[in-house]
């Protein structure tokens, strides 16, 4: 079976939300009123209809020059996903074949969010207060017929490209020798020995980015406020001891959730 991932190329991209909007179009995820709050970024954050934005992001050098950077933000994809480990339900939460990390919708829901505290990125999303997790599935009906992702097909300089995870970082590295030339502190990210399926080419060093873990956004749908940045090793134990805790309950919570989907069927 192929497995595939996306190559983001920020030294090519505009900007220009194509991404954003194929990806709304294709997955039929609604639009969104939103508010001006004197910055490029809009909308503010991913959400349950909103599976990948423009991320902007602004930092001062030692000299003054203020540089301005940008960035998709989407689910990675992970090779070892961390929102799967900690999913208290069996298969709500699969990594296929193909390299697309999954949610099931008629087994999710059943839970505390605890694919969203598993997550070192805080990517999956909810509709208000229901537990029921939305995100990008990397447009797996697509890449099984043969077509690349909605928003690889819709980029108009190829900034976003649907490739085999064979040749995924090798490409990745072939383009970052060409944007090094132009931009000396280009890299890729995540780091090497991170397994992801999402890779982008950076064109200045990832911490001038913000890869951080959402802080207001998620709050505001009803889930209890994160601290930002990364897991650290003191958040480390409680997460293993809450999915040690979860996985005890997993049985039970699934089976109730079958019990659940057979009564609804029978009406």
């Amino acid at each position: 079976m192929v497995e595939y991932g996306l190559l983001i190329d920020q030294s090519l991209c505009m900007a220009c939300r194509g991404c954003q909007v194929s990806c709304k179009q294709w997955n039929e995820r609604q639009a969104i009123v939103t508010t001006n709050v004197g910055t490029y970024q809009n909308p503010q954050d991913l959400s349950w209809q909103t599976w990948t934005f423009m991320r902007f992001s602004e930092y001062e050098e030692p000299g003054g020059k203020v540089r301005w950077l940008f960035r998709r933000e989407l689910c990675r994809h992970c090779e070892n996903p961390g929102c799967l480990a900690a999913c208290p339900v069996p298969n709500a939460i699969v990594r296929d074949q193909g390299g697309m990390v999954i949610v099931n919708r008629n087994l999710c829901g059943d839970c505390n969010r605890e694919c969203f505290y598993g997550c070192p990125w805080g990517v999956p999303r909810f509709p208000g207060t229901n537990n029921e997790a939305w995100k990008c599935w990397m447009c797996r009906d697509r890449l099984y017929e043969g077509k690349p992702s909605a928003c690889s097909s819709a980029c108009p300089v190829q900034a976003t490209r649907t490739l085999e995870k064979s040749v995924l970082l090798a490409t990745a590295y072939e383009r970052l020798s060409i944007v090094k030339q132009k931009h000396p502190r280009a890299n890729i990210y995540p780091p090497t020995g991170y397994g992801s399926n999402v890779v982008w080419i950076l064109v200045d060093s990832p911490e001038h980015y913000d890869f951080s873990f959402p802080t207001t956004s998620v709050s505001s749908e009803g889930a209890k406020p994160a601290a930002k940045g990364f897991l650290s090793e003191a958040a480390r134990p409680m997460l293993a001891a809450t999915a040690l805790t979860a996985g005890i309950a997993a049985a039970a919570k699934f089976l109730d959730r079958r019990e659940k989907v057979a009564r609804a069927e029978a009406k």
